[in-house]
This record gives C-alpha cells, structure tokens and sequence, in this order.
C-alpha cells in the first residue's frame, strides 16, 4: 500500500505500506489511500501518460513508485474535503476506460464519443457536402436571367432619362421662343418687359452692375450724377437715351448742351464703358436707354438704397434738342403747383412727385440752383424766410452774391452720399436747399407724405422703387421711333 498525504495543493509526503495503521486514521483527513497490488496503471484519481503527469484523466495514474509528478495538487483538483467524500460515496458513472481502451497519445478523443449515448447524427447536407456545389450549380442558370433583368432595368432607366431630357429641352426651347415673342410683343406695344435679356444677353444686368460698382469706388459723388442723368433724360422724349447724344456736326444743339443741364449732369463715361463691354459681349443687342435705367437703380442701391427689378426692353431715340430739355425739365425754383403739372405731364401724379423729390438725398448742387433764396427770393430782395437760419448763413458764406458759380453744396446737409430719408428730415427742420424741396413741406396736398417718409425709411424705399419703375416707363418708343445704338453717344449710320 501507498500513503500519500498533502497540505491540499502544495505537494505531499511519501510514506512505504509499512506504516503504523494509526497513522492513518490521525492524518486521514489530509490523506488518501491508493490501492495497487502489482503497482500496474490501474484506474485511479489521477491519470498521466507520462512520468511528467501530461495528460489529466484522474486523479493519479503512474507506471512506477515514482511517477505521481504532484499532478493532483498542481491541478487544485481537490480544495475542498467535502468533495472528497462526495466523490467517494456517489461513484463516477461513466468511469474512465480501461487501459486496454486507452488511445494513444497520438490520437484524438472526440468529444462526442460519450459512452452509452449515441453519436450526435450529422445533418444530411454536411454528411453529403457535394450537393452544395451542385445547388450553385442549380442557381447558376438563373444568374444570367438577373442579369438581363437588371440591364433591361437599366436601359429602362436610360430611356426614362431620355425622355425626360428631351421633355426638358422641348420645355426649355418652348420657353426660349415665348420670352421671344414676348420681347417682340413688348417692342411692338411700346412695353418694357422684366428679365428682357435672359436669353438674347444674360449679363446684361450684371456686366452694369459691375461697371457701377466700379465708377462709385472712384467717385461716390458719381451715384447721384447717373440718377440725375436719368431723370432728365425721361423727362424729354421719354426713357429714350436722347440726353446722352453727342451734338453731330452743323446740327441742332443737344440736350446735354442745354442751359439746364450744361455742367449739372454728369455720368457719360459710365454708361459708355458699360455699352463697350455689352458690344463684346453681345453686340447691338442691349440700348442706351436701358443701360441708363439699370445704372439708375444701381446707382441707388450701392449707395444704401432699395434695389428693384427693372423692366428692360428700352429703344434708343434718335433725336436730342436743347430746347426741349430747358422747355421740360422742371427748374429748381419751381412752386409746387407748376411742379405737379410737370409731373402730370409725364403720367406722374402728386404722390410721385414728393416721393421722386427724395432722390435729393444723395448728390450736390451749384450755388446759381438757389442763389435767389440766399439774397432775393421772389424779387423781394430778401432772403427766403423758411430757410433756417443757420443754414443760411452757412450758405451764404460758400455762396456770396457774387462769387463763382462753380462751387457745390451737398443737397442733404446730414449724409450727402448716403441714400436714406435723411432728405424728409432735414426739410422739418427748414434745411431744405432748393426751393421746390422746402416747399413741399408747405403745401396741404405734400406735406403729410413728407412726414411719413421721414419716420418710416421703409416706407419711403418701398415708394421710390415703385415711382422709379412708374418714371423707366414714360415716352417708349416703337419699333420704327427707335433703335439699338451701337455707341450711345451717336445715333446709328
């Protein structure tokens, strides 16, 4: 008999079976007894196939006396001696086989092998794994069937593309030949249509703007010249473009030249450097007139003011008199009831009058323009008695009663290039510079608007949009009045 007695996994005490029995019955609850009559590997706690304990099967399993390698207590198989017992009193019941059924160290025990249950059975399609291949064999005919499926989806597709490709160009062509025939239909009734241009030119507007914007970084003063320019060209022979012609030699002296206008316009350059670029782009397509009529509401907007859609589709005249202007164009000394006539003259009513008269916000004016309210306003030999007095004597100190006419007053006393209602305000204030500015404060049918636009900026913006469209209409010209000059300064050969 063997003794083999441990401390529970640390290692253990050889003892030969001569040992007293007492001995084992103090140290049984540390020990335990391995029988083996012939010291053969018989069934036991612990198995190993080798002298170093390799493969566990048991508790311990040797060859000879020295074979046991502490693989039990390596193992920490038994931490706890109720197990001990418990093992030993309910017997394993699947034992381990005998040595004779033992494999070799080289082969493999399937886990599957339980004794006295049988093997698990494999499904069919695994047992027989050739029959995948030929289940992709069996698919595989129908692969070029989606194929086809899917390109005669695809061409479906192209085709609906197509379609509506060619729906979209018939669309766009339709549209193209309506806007055609608008424009056409517009020159034949003496009409101006909005977005003219979107086909025949469609930088127009833009290549305007530019230049515009390019003239005000020069010279902000330049903004007020255009808008200016604009208002006395419709007031002679309408929004024709007559006020920008040259005199043509031994002919009658243009509008340019007239006494109103000789040195108080200004803003040619502009729209001839904005008629050049037109030409190269598209050549005899775009008028003067309304090059004249875009730069007019450009000249508003990059000043600060409202910006609006103007209606495009203009012929230019091709007659411009000096005696028509001085005959047209309202004087700056005008009383309000000759200046509503002017205005109705040209379809323009009361409304329109104090609301185009903001214009003055931004821009400059020479000193003969009201000199009489400085020294004899109404051959009284006075000054003009609503002139605030600290703005008359200012006045009178850039303007003496005999000085040169070339010097310039700003028309708004509080921002001279910017475009606000500031021009409604000074006129509460008597700052008015002209005198058909400061009377509209004093007249029953203007005064009330006067003071609507000086509290409500918004309001103001929104009624000169409307009035500067209501003005680019006045005097259209029909096909055979006008034409598409091809330098704005001189009518075409």
């Amino acid at each position: 008999m063997h003794l083999i007695c441990g401390g529970g996994g640390g290692g253990g005490v050889y003892f030969h079976r001569s040992c007293a029995l007492w001995l084992l019955v103090i140290l049984l609850p540390q020990c335990w007894v391995a029988v083996s009559s012939q010291y053969e590997g018989e069934q036991g706690m612990f198995y190993s196939n080798n002298d170093q304990g390799g493969q566990e099967q048991g508790m311990f399993y040797g060859d000879d006396d020295q074979s046991w390698s502490g693989g039990a207590f390596r193992g920490g198989a038994f931490r706890d001696d109720r197990e001990r017992y418990w093992r030993e009193s309910n017997p394993d019941p699947y034992p381990d086989p005998n040595p004779s059924q033992l494999q070799q160290p080289d082969q493999v025990v399937s886990q599957q092998q339980i004794p006295n249950q049988p093997p698990q059975q494999i499904p069919q399609q695994v047992q027989n794994p050739n029959q995948f291949p030929q289940q992709v064999q069996n698919q595989n005919p129908n692969q070029p069937q989606v194929q086809n499926q899917n390109q005669n989806q695809q061409q479906v597709q192209n085709q609906n593309q197509n379609q509506q490709q060619v729906q979209n160009q018939n669309q766009n062509q339709q549209q193209v030949q309506n806007q055609n025939q608008n424009q056409q239909q517009a020159q034949n009734q003496n009409q101006v249509v909005r977005g003219f241009y979107d086909q025949s030119c469609p930088s127009a507007e833009s290549v305007v703007r530019r230049t515009m914007v390019d003239s005000f970084r020069r010279n902000p003063l330049l903004a007020a010249g255009i808008l200016r320019l604009f208002f006395h060209d419709c007031f002679v022979r309408g929004c024709d473009g007559s006020v920008l012609l040259d005199r043509k030699p031994g002919g009658p002296i243009p509008e340019k030249e007239s006494d109103v206008n000789n040195n108080s316009i200004t803003g040619f350059r502009v729209i001839d450097d904005a008629k050049k670029r037109l030409e190269r782009m598209c050549p005899g397509v775009v008028s003067c007139s309304d090059i004249l009529a875009l730069a007019a509401r450009d000249a508003v907007w990059i000043s600060g003011g409202p910006r609006w859609s103007v209606p495009t589709g203009r012929l230019d005249g091709r007659v411009s008199l000096a005696t028509e202007a001085d005959n047209e164009i309202p004087p700056p000394d005008l009383r309000i009831r000759d200046l509503r006539k002017a205005f109705l003259a040209k379809g323009l009513n009361t409304h329109d009058v104090v609301t185009l008269s903001g214009a003055h916000t931004i821009g400059r004016a020479h000193c003969p323009a009201f000199e009489d309210r400085l020294y004899n306003f109404s051959a009284t030999n006075a000054p003009d008695p609503t002139l605030n007095l600290s703005l008359l004597d200012s006045l009178q100190k850039i303007c003496p009663r005999v000085g040169n006419t070339t010097f310039t007053v700003s028309l708004d006393r509080q921002t001279q290039v910017l475009f606000d209602n500031s021009y409604y305000v000074q006129l509460l204030a008597s700052n008015g510079l002209l005198q058909t500015d400061q009377q509209l404060l004093f007249d029953a049918s203007t005064a009330g608007l006067v003071r609507a636009y000086a509290a409500d900026s918004s309001m103001f913006f929104r009624a000169f949009a409307k009035a500067m469209i209501k003005l680019s209409r006045v005097g259209l010209k029909a096909p055979g009045e006008g034409e598409i000059r091809k330098h704005c300064r001189r009518v075409n050969p």
